[in-house]
């Protein structure tokens, strides 16, 4: 078992001993945009309105939920981000890594936290066997986080044990049939992470080849422009009269806001938009070229 606290106190040593500063803080690589992806009805597209409660879809299935969280904190010469992830549903105990006192203990090849520092502490912490697996002080592709911004690392180490969490649970044979619920997207669309993006997509494989129903539950949408596009646009006028909306100056949340305000979507009610595919533009070029 961990023991979180030692694995804490040694890194704080190491940082108190250093004389090193953080550099100003300053953007770094981000997500990739949504102009670089492409988005495309399928011919059987549609937007429907339901009401949630008839929205009777048989799985057959238990479900299991997975969700991620992550704090940080810091002094001038470092800052140190750690996440966690936890698993609950279909008859186990809540699953929880790093473990706690009340969850059910998973190992997972992955560390729990990222840090940002000067050379030399970031040494240190490499060269510590005894936390070293627990602290990650570099991406998947070797650079150092202190290269990249804040929210860049945090994703990648949460975003990134989340998938070794769900690797672990198959692993483990904890997910059986269930239907997995993951908090946030199932797949990752970053830019410059293809290492990231790749390791999720090859858990994902896994899942599906195994018959494992996957379900990503996406909350906020104002920031995201996926469906702003004239693909899109054309699959819900043909189900929409008056669907009237400028994809230039549109983001999700607005895009499915007015069919329902045209719909006049009430309380207790839903619209349903699919299927639709995503994929890379840089993907598609390498198709075109090559």
């Amino acid at each position: 078992m961990i023991n979180i606290n030692n694995v804490i106190t040694k890194f704080l040593d190491i940082a108190a001993n250093s004389r090193g500063a953080l550099p100003p803080y300053k953007y770094g690589t981000t997500s990739e945009p949504d102009n670089e992806l492409i988005v495309t009805s399928l011919r059987n597209t549609q937007i429907n309105r339901s009401r949630i409660s008839k929205l009777n879809v048989s799985i057959n299935h238990d479900f299991l939920v997975i969700d991620g969280s992550s704090r940080s904190f810091s002094t001038h010469n470092f800052k140190l981000f750690i996440t966690g992830v936890a698993a609950y549903g279909a008859g186990n105990p809540i699953i929880t890594y790093p473990e706690t006192t009340f969850g059910k203990p998973i190992n997972v090849d992955w560390g729990f936290a990222g840090l940002k520092a000067p050379p030399d502490v970031l040494k240190a912490i490499e060269e510590n066997n005894a936390i070293s697996g627990y602290i990650r002080t570099r991406s998947l592709e070797g650079d150092y986080f202190i290269e990249y911004d804040d929210g860049v690392v945090v994703d990648e180490v949460r975003m990134g044990l989340e998938t070794r969490f769900i690797d672990s649970l198959m692993n483990s044979k904890l997910l059986n049939n269930n239907l997995l619920v993951i908090d946030g997207p199932i797949y990752l669309a970053m830019k410059e992470r293809r290492r990231l993006a790749d390791m999720r997509i090859n858990v994902m494989n896994r899942l599906s080849n195994s018959g494992i129903p996957t379900v990503g539950v996406v909350k906020r949408v104002e920031g995201s422009g996926k469906l702003c596009r004239n693909s899109v646009l054309n699959a819900v006028e043909n189900n929409v009269k008056d669907f009237n909306i400028d994809i230039n100056n549109c983001n999700d949340a607005a895009f499915m806001y007015r069919p329902g305000q045209t719909l006049g979507i009430g309380v207790g009610e839903a619209l349903v938009l699919g299927p639709l595919k995503i994929g890379s533009v840089k993907q598609r070029e390498s198709i075109i070229r090559g």
